[in-house]
Formats: structure tokens, sequence, C-alpha cells
């Protein structure tokens, strides 16, 4: 049958029952008008609707009567369906006499407290008729002793039929054999959402007297919306919901901490039920960390053998990665600005002299733990000869299996900033490129063990260990992965002559089995692949060079045997044609790299307009022009196992620096939105330079009711001190109402009041200004209008005037238990700023403080509780 009673009612369809006479009648319904808690969902309803969903409910009623599974409890989500649903239960009579006269008594005696106009008001009227005839509703919109009243009834089992909110069955002992379901659905302050197992649960559990009934009966009356199996099942036997923090940084919370010398907010967020599942694994971290520290005191003792067996050679590799480093973070910054910019594309033809990380040696990543490896890590000035598509690429090049398989990692590229990463921006191009190699080629046959260490195959297949080289890089050739049509791969297994193509696809195509590693006339070079993420500088210098005498022609690997490979050209022409583009490199850059050429300019050269670009190119090509020339006075091996060093040093420093950085304080989840707090506190003055509190900022300490910042800045701007004890209540109320809908008040004939409130909200504007400007995600006059609701305004001045309750709840469209609520609240407020004007030593405000109190406690609205006063 549908979505539950009242659900399609408009605004003053129901009998008015509360607020009677108020000025404005169209939003009063039920128990005094708006209710909120899923109000949103009323909408139009016809009579004839009504009338079903009324005879619906009054039926069901009946029936459970009749099984005798009365009282029952109806858990409905909105206040106005509520009263809806009972003021639809005119005919319907539940209690017999005896009864009703134990209801008529126990009222009069819980009331006799009152004043004969409180007793009169029309809430209270109306449901003690709902009483009389075994009916009751149960919400936050009922005045405290009437809601008291109904749950002494109930659990006196004279009410027969209940009708609450889910509020009902937290913290009140109040089980009934039957519970019904007016809908499945709730509004959650945001949308309509179906219930959680665990809040159904915590429903359906009202169902079944303990020690009166076998068994509790959960009805499901959701007119016209009923649930599907699926729905229902999912209700039942859902996971109960995961427990999620609601911890909430504030800023008294944050001035109280830093009040007390023996605290630190930090401890208190490291303890916090937030940070719980992030520090979980820590155990996990810190273990990680002594393995990471232990490499690198191994790491660093190893440098220092290295660097006293040759201090001036080390020295130089020092200085020679540092720059690199700088360099290659620089390169990152303006790689995209400088390959999308139209004088790289045009100057990116053959011959250009390009600077690229690692030689041409690309990096490939680690299948087991996703590090990266290289067999050569000095970056070199080559010939460009050949621009393809990325695409391309995917085809035509293999990751050695082999190299993997070590798990070896050179992490040159591992630490963030540095060249050779993705993630600039560049575009996807690939570079055949042309690089001399005056350190010669790798080892035909060395092998790399799990360890790092090389193993050298004789040429009888014979293993040996060398245990003095300490390098962790890679130094197997990489070739196409064999298949059954691949066309070559240098194996040191295989003897045969292979047949290459390198341009089987195409003029422009990227050859495969790149890279080419070569030896001619005494000089070895390589001829290689090069993605853009790999380009560090586009030199203003050119080279002749025959790109299709390289590139263009069919030819055929010879290799040899054991560990005295040679590899020569396929041919004359390709060899001759490698000897001029290699003195050519060598005229431009110089021996070893002497005297490199230098980056095109950023404004001349590369076209680029953009200021920060301009600059950030600028010094990239400082920092390249200070990178010098690697050693070449050590051996090869010694200078590869140099070059390990310093990327494993880099690696484990920067490792070990990011596990102690989550290991810290530093890495709480809520530290960064903590120090933008700290710091939105400074700049106001509650905490000085050195974090120490202000006096502004212990007057703010003592504000626990409402928004700490908004209060103070009312205090400290005197806007309380400018108006009558009775204008400060009405302020005051502002920061503790807290419903939404709400009509606004009338304040034309309290001009003095209206502008203290307009005062109030531009400074509730500035403070949400300010913490915007801290990074704080705020927007000013949202943020203000959710720490100031006005909606009392007008009915706690009156209030605190001397009116009648009656009177005052005429003026608004507020339920009268939200009212009481807000005035109780609002004594405590008070209290605070009593309080803080002792602190401020403001006896005026603290006189005012005193009389807008004293105005506010009386009547109904601080009646003693029931429960308190012994009613039985």
């Amino acid at each position: 049958a549908g979505r539950g009673a009242g659900r399609g009612l408009g605004r003053g369809a129901s009998k008015p029952t509360g607020n009677s006479g108020n000025k404005h009648p169209g939003r009063g319904s039920g128990f005094g008008g708006r209710g909120g808690n899923g109000g949103g969902a009323s909408g139009g309803m016809s009579s004839g609707a009504r009338g079903r969903d009324k005879n619906a409910w009054v039926e069901l009623i009946r029936a459970l009567d009749k099984r005798e599974l009365l009282p029952m409890v109806t858990f409905a989500f909105s206040r106005r369906r509520i009263d809806a649903m009972v003021d639809g239960l005119t005919g319907l009579d539940l209690t017999t006499t005896a009864e009703k006269h134990d209801i008529h008594v126990f009222c009069e005696r819980c009331l006799s407290r009152l004043s004969p106009g409180d007793r009169k008001l029309p809430q209270v009227i109306r449901v003690r008729e709902l009483l009389r005839r075994g009916l009751g509703v149960h919400h936050a919109g009922l005045l405290p002793i009437v809601k008291e009243i109904v749950e002494m009834l109930f659990c006196r089992g004279v009410i027969k039929a209940l009708f609450s909110t889910e509020t009902f069955a937290m913290g009140v002992n109040a089980p009934a054999r039957s519970v019904c379901f007016q809908d499945l659905k709730k509004h959650d302050g945001v949308d309509f959402r179906t219930l959680t197992p665990g809040e159904y649960t915590q429903m359906a559990g009202r169902a079944g007297r303990r020690g009166l009934d076998n068994v509790g009966t959960v009805i499901i009356a959701a007119w016209e919306n009923f649930p599907t199996e699926s729905q229902t099942r999912s209700l039942l036997t859902g996971r109960a919901t995961k427990l999620t923090s609601q911890f909430r940084l504030t800023y008294g919370m944050i001035l109280n901490l830093m009040r007390v010398e023996d605290l630190r907010v930090e401890d208190m967020l490291a303890r916090s039920f937030a940070e719980f599942h992030a520090q979980r694994g820590m155990s996990d971290e810190r273990a990680a960390l002594a393995l990471d520290a232990a490499a690198l005191r191994k790491v660093r003792k190893l440098i220092e053998e290295e660097s006293l067996a040759d201090p001036s050679g080390w020295a130089a590799a020092e200085k020679h990665d540092e720059a690199t480093f700088l360099a290659r973070a620089a390169a990152k910054r303006v790689r995209a600005a400088v390959l999308n910019s139209k004088g790289a594309q045009s100057a990116m033809t053959v011959g250009r002299v390009l600077l690229v990380a690692h030689g041409g040696e690309r990096l490939e990543t680690d299948s087991e733990n996703g590090d990266k490896y290289v067999a050569d890590g000095v970056d070199k000035y080559g010939a460009l000869l050949r621009v393809c598509d990325a695409e391309q690429r995917d085809g035509s090049r293999f990751k050695d299996a082999s190299a993997s398989e070590s798990g070896i990692s050179y992490g040159a590229h591992a630490e963030g900033g540095e060249g050779g990463e993705g993630g600039s921006g560049s575009p996807s191009k690939t570079y055949v490129v042309l690089f001399a190699c005056p350190e010669g080629h790798p080892e035909r046959d060395d092998e790399m063990t799990s360890s790092g260490r090389f193993k050298r195959r004789d040429a009888s297949g014979a293993i040996e260990a060398d245990a003095e080289t300490k390098t962790v890089l890679s130094v197997k050739p990489r070739g196409v992965a064999p298949s059954s049509d691949d066309v070559f791969r240098l194996s040191a297994s295989s003897n045969s002559k292979k047949n290459y193509s390198a341009d089987d696809s195409g003029r422009h195509s990227l050859p495969r089995g790149l890279p080419w590693r070569l030896v001619s006339g005494g000089a070895s070079y390589v001829v290689a692949a090069v993605d853009a993420d790999d380009v560090l500088a586009i030199t203003g210098a050119r080279v002749d060079v025959d790109a299709n005498a390289l590139l263009g022609e069919t030819f055929t690997f010879t290799p040899g045997s054991g560990s005295d490979e040679t590899r020569e050209p396929p041919s004359a022409s390709f060899a001759a044609a490698a000897s001029r583009a290699l003195a050519e490199l060598e005229r431009v850059c110089g021996k070893d790299a002497s005297s490199p050429p230098a980056p095109l300019h950023p404004t001349k050269d590369l076209k680029l307009v953009d200021i920060a670009s301009v600059e950030a190119c600028l010094e990239h090509t400082r920092l390249v022009s200070l990178v010098p020339p690697f050693p070449q006075t050590a051996a090869r091996e010694k200078r590869l196992a140099w070059r390990a060093l310093l990327a494993a040093r880099r690696r484990l420093v920067n490792r070990v620096g990011d596990r102690e950085h989550s290991l810290s304080d530093a890495n709480l989840q809520q530290m960064p939105d903590f120090e933008a707090r700290v710091q939105v506190l400074q700049q106001m003055g509650y905490l000085d330079a050195d974090r120490t509190v202000t006096l502004k900022g212990r007057v703010a300490c003592e504000i626990a009711t409402g928004d700490e910042l908004v209060g103070a800045e009312t205090i400290f701007a005197g806007v309380l001190t400018d108006v009558s004890p009775a204008a400060a209540a009405a302020v005051l109320s502002a920061l503790v109402f807290q419903e939404k809908n709400a009509s606004a008040p009338e304040l034309e004939s309290a001009p003095d009041l209206r502008d203290a409130c307009a005062r109030t909200f531009d400074l509730a504007v500035n403070a949400g200004t300010t913490q915007k400007s801290k990074g704080l995600c705020i927007d000013p006059p949202e943020y203000a209008s959710g720490a100031l609701k006005f909606g009392l305004c007008e009915v706690v001045h009156e209030w605190a005037k001397g009116a009648a309750f009656a009177d005052v709840c005429s003026l608004t469209d507020v339920q009268e238990g939200s009212i009481v609520r807000t005035i109780t609240r609002l004594d405590e407020m008070t209290r605070d700023v009593r309080n803080a004007a002792r602190i401020m030593g403001d006896s005026a405000l603290f006189e005012k403080m005193e009389l807008a109190s004293a105005a506010i406690k009386r009547d109904i609205v601080f009646s003693a509780s029931l429960y308190v006063a012994g009613a039985k």
C-alpha cells in the first residue's frame, strides 16, 4: 500500500493540532507544523488516497488487536507524517474504562506542576485526547514533559498503538509485542536511502517483551512501495554497518589541548579511531624501515670503501650524480612545454643532437616488484635518426626476461622529480637515436645472480661467480622476445645467422630489435629507441647523418662464440655511415662529451611565451651546463659499480625518508586540517606565533555550546554589549538553534536586535573567509548560514521579555519541543558567555548574561523531568 500514511499530505492538509492560531497557518499540521526529519518527502495527496490510507491503518490495528498483538510501535521517519497518521485515526478507541481512568489520573498528576496556561497548550490537549483512546506519538517536536508522559504510559501498557520516529528505539527500554514499519526508506539529511541492516535490527528489536512474549512480530506496512525479495533479504541478513569514525577537529578542541602542557594534539589524533585503520600496518612499516635502514648503512659502508680506494674518482662520480639528478628534475618540469612547442617539433629532424637519459638504455619494469633496472646509467648526447609514434613501439621491443628474473633494479628513476618518469604530459613519440659508447659494450655472456653479482659463462658453459663485482645493473642485451616468427635475437647459445630487416613495415616505422649494439673500426656505438620521457634536452646542434643507410637496409648479424663475441655492422655502407656520424658527433660534443652544445633557447628557438616556462627552461639550461663528464679513469666494471651505489643510496635515502614520514605525526590523516586550523587561529588572534593560547583563545575555550569562532568574535566585537539582555539572548539563540526549516523572524519592531543579527552574520562571513584563505574547504556565506540560524530570534526575544509560551509559539512554525530544546541550550550558552566575561574582566557583560539567563528560565521550558521528580 504506499510509502506511508501522510506521505503525500500537503501543507495544512491535516487537522491543525499544534501552534493553533499561529501567524503561519499554512505551515502548521499535526502537532505543530513543519516537523523536519525528512519533511521534504511530503507531497500532494488526494482526499481519496488519504481515506484509503486511513482505512488501511485502522484495519491493521484492529486486526492486530483481534490477534492480541498489541501494543504496537509504528516507526515512521517524519514528524509530519506521524502527526498525519494519528490524525486519521479519529474513530479508533483501544482502551477500557479502567485504563482511561488511569491515564487521566496520571496525566493530571504529571501536569499539575505546570501553570494553568501551559496546561491548555494545544499540544498538551491533543496528546491527552490521544492517550485517552490508547494512541500515542513520540518525536522530537513534543514538549519534553509530554514526551515523558507518553513513554511512561507506554511502559505501563495502556498505550496500544504508538507512532514514533526512530529515536524511540534508542535509549528507551519500552518493548512492544509488535513493531510496524511505515516505510523502509528515510531521509538522512542529503537524500532518501534504504534502512541499513543495523538500523532495521535496532528498531525491529523492540518487538517481543522479555518474559511475556515467545516471539515478536514485525510488520512492513509500506503501502504501494513494498520491498522486493532481494531488498528484504539484504535488510534481514545483510552485514552490519561498518564503523566509521565521526571524529572531527574543532577549534575549541585545539585550543583546550594547547592550554595543557602535558598534552599534544598529535597524540590525541594518533589515538583516535579515525587513525586506527591507518595505524594497523605500522608494525610492518617499521620492519620495512629497519630493513631499508640496514641496507642504507651497508651501501654507505661500500661507498666509504670506494671513496678511500679512489678519492678523486669517487668525488667526481658523486659530483656528476648530483648534477645529473638536478638536471633530470629540471628536465621533467619543462619537458611537456618544450616538446609541445612549435620550435621543438620543427627542430626534431634527422641529425639533431639530443641529450638522453641513460644513453638510450631504456628503463624496464621488473614484473615481480615493479622496480626499474637499466644496463647503463650515464646520460649521453646522440644523433636523431627517426621520429616514430609511440604506438609503433609496442610490438617492436620486448623486455629481457632474463634480466627481470634477477629482481635487480637500478633506481635512478625511482625518485620523484627525475627525468625519465612518466606523467610529464609530453607527446607520445619515440625517437631512434645513435649514441657513441666509448666505454664499450657489456660482455655478451654476462649474467646476473639474484644477489646482484655477475656470473661469467666461459666457452664450455661453466658458471663462475665473480665475488669482487658489486653492481646491481643488468648487463644482458635486450632484444626481441623469441617466437616462431621472430626475426632476430642475440643469443649466446645460437651461432646461426639471423636476417633482420630494419624497415619491414614502412619507411618511417620503428626498427625492431632495438637496441643494436655494434662495433665498427674499434668504435662501439648503439642505435636505440628513446621515449619522449627520456629526452632531457634538445640542443641547437645538428650533425650530418645518413639515416637511410643506417636504418633502411636488410642486414645480417653473425654472433660469435664465447665471451669474445663480436658484433659487426651488416655492410660496409652501414659501417661508413656510422663512422661518419660518430665523428660528427664527437666534433660537436667533444671527446667524452667534454664540450656539449647548449639546449635550444626558450624564446628564440622554441618560441615559448609563458614567463614561467621560459624561466624554467633557462634554469634547466643552466643545470645541464653544470653536469660534468663521468670520470673515465676507472675500469668499466668499477664505473658500473659506482653508478649502482650512487643510485642505490639515493633510492634508499628516499625510501627511508618516506617510511619515516609515514611513521611520524606528519602523516596523520587529519594533520593537514590541524595545521590549517592552527594558522586560522593564529591569524585571528587566538594563538600567538609560538602557538600559545591568547586571551581571545581562552574566551573561545569557554564557548562549548555553539560555534567557538563566531561566539568569540561576537563577544569581542561588542555585539552583545550594545543591546538589551533580551536582545542579547535572541542573538545567542542563533548559535544554538539547529533546525534548517523555519520561518524567517519579523524583527522590524526591534531594530537593535535586527542590527545585532546583521553584525553577527558579517562576523561569521569574515571568519569563513579567513578559514578559506588558509586552505579549508569552506564557503564563507554557507559557513555563516550553518553557524547562525535566526529562525527563533523573535520567539526568544519575546520569551525573554515575559511573553506566555502559547503566545511565542504562535510566532513561528517550529514545533513546541524544538522551541523548548533551543531555549534550554540557550541557557547553557549564556553560562558560557558569562564565564568568558569573567575571564575578560567585563562585569557589564557578566551581569547582562545573568539577567538574560534569569529571564528565559521559567514555566514549562524549565519544568523538572518526570523521571527526576519520581512520577509513577
